[in-house]
């Protein structure tokens, strides 16, 4: 349990870090190698989804922007369907 917390905390810190795109690929991807070595196995899914669409997720270090706005504006409009 602590390791899963260590390495969510982790993941943190690389997405408030001021890095610039290439660096944050770099942290993302040496943090996805840290969690398969350890053995971590409840971000498995997380973790096929990220290498699915790494570069759509590592597009936000360009500038910062997430669609989280969108995101949840889709899902309030979904629920009142």
């Amino acid at each position: 349990m602590k390791d899963a917390h260590d390495a969510c905390e982790a993941l943190t810190m690389i997405d408030e870090s001021p890095l610039s795109t290439g660096q944050g690929k770099r942290q993302i991807r040496r943090w996805m190698r840290q969690l398969s070595n350890r053995g971590i196995r409840c971000f498995d899914r997380f973790l096929g989804t990220l290498r699915t669409h790494f570069a759509e997720i590592t597009h936000y270090f360009v500038n910062r922007q997430t669609s989280g706005f969108v995101e949840g504006l889709n899902n309030q409009l979904k629920v009142l369907k």
